[in-house]
C-alpha cells in the first residue's frame, strides 16, 4: 500500500467517525499536495464537510477537519469557542540570546526526537525563538524533551493561537496587470516568468489554487484565491483594483516567500 493510499484510508476512517458519531474529527498535518489529494477524494461526499485548518490564516501545513454536514462555522471560530476539541496547539520556544537557530534547526531537533513530520505544522521562526504548531497529542512530549535546536538552548511553553508571532502575517503587497484572470497569466506576472515557464509550472503539478492542484493553464482565478507555487512561495489575490484603457486588469497581490 502506497503512502497516499494509507493517508486516504485514514482520512476515510476519520470521515466515517464524523458521519456515524456526529463529532468533529481530523487528520494529521498535510502538505499542499496531500491537501489537494484529500480534498479531491471527498469533494462529492455530502454527509459531512471537509475543511482545512492550520492554526492561523496563512498556515501552509494544514490538517483536514471533518465536521457534520449541518456545521456552519469555520474551524478557527469553532475551536476558539471549543478549545478542548482543537486537535492543534502552539508551543513557543525561547532561545538563549547569543545563539542562532533557523527553521532547519528546529525541524531537525524535532525529527531527532523521533517525532514524525505529520505531527508538526508550521514553524514560525523569530529573533527570540520560534512558535511551532503541533498536534495536541504530541505536545507534552515535545515540551518535556526538546531542550535545544542547533547550538541554541531552549525554553518552551504552550501558548494560545492569539499569541502567535505577528511575523506570520508579514507579506509583500505588489500590483500586477494581466490581460485576463487566467492562472498562467497571474503566475507569470506574480513571479516575473514568461508565459511558457508559467504554463510549464502548472502542467508539471507545481501550482495549487485554494489547496487543489491546478493542471489547466486557462483556469480562472478570482479575488481571495490563494495560489501556492512550489519552490516560489504563496500569493493571495487581494482585489481587482482597476482596468486600463486597453482592458488590462490591475490586481493587488500579497506575496509570501
Amino acid at each position: 500500500m502506497t503512502e497516499d493510499n494509507i493517508l486516504l484510508s485514514f482520512a476515510h476512517d476519520r470521515m466515517s467517525k464524523c458521519i456515524n458519531d456526529y463529532v468533529v474529527t481530523s487528520t494529521a498535518f498535510l502538505d499542499v499536495r496531500q491537501q489537494s489529494l484529500v480534498l479531491s477524494e471527498f469533494s462529492s461526499i455530502h454527509e459531512a464537510k471537509i475543511l482545512l485548518y492550520g492554526g492561523f490564516d496563512t498556515a501552509e501545513r494544514l490538517v483536514a477537519v471533518f465536521v457534520p454536514y449541518y456545521f456552519e462555522e469555520e474551524p478557527a471560530s469553532y475551536f476558539s469557542e471549543n478549545p478542548d476539541e482543537n486537535p492543534l496547539t502552539v508551543i513557543r520556544f525561547t532561545k538563549d540570546s547569543f545563539s542562532q537557530a533557523g527553521h532547519r534547526d528546529y525541524l531537525g531537533a524535532l525529527m531527532g526526537l523521533g517525532i514524525k513530520r505529520e505531527t508538526i505544522g508550521d514553524i514560525i521562526v523569530t529573533d527570540k525563538g520560534a512558535d511551532i504548531i503541533v498536534l495536541k497529542s504530541i505536545a507534552p512530549f515535545i515540551l518535556s524533551e526538546l531542550k535545544s535546536a542547533g547550538r541554541a538552548t531552549l525554553q518552551a511553553k504552550e501558548i494560545s493561537f492569539s499569541e502567535i508571532s505577528s511575523s506570520v502575517s508579514s507579506a509583500k503587497e505588489i500590483t500586477i496587470n494581466v490581460s485576463s484572470m487566467r492562472l498562467d497569466n497571474v503566475i507569470a506576472a506574480c513571479y516575473k516568468l514568461s508565459r511558457s515557464d508559467s504554463s510549464d509550472a502548472i502542467l508539471s503539478g507545481s501550482v495549487f489554487v485554494n489547496s487543489l492542484q491546478a493542471i489547466k493553464c486557462d483556469k480562472k482565478v478570482s479575488e481571495g484565491d490563494k495560489i501556492v507555487f512550489r519552490t516560489k512561495g504563496k500569493a493571495v489575490i487581494k482585489e481587482i483594483s482597476g482596468t486600463s484603457k486597453k482592458g488590462r486588469l490591475f490586481l493587488k497581490i500579497d506575496i509570501y516567500n
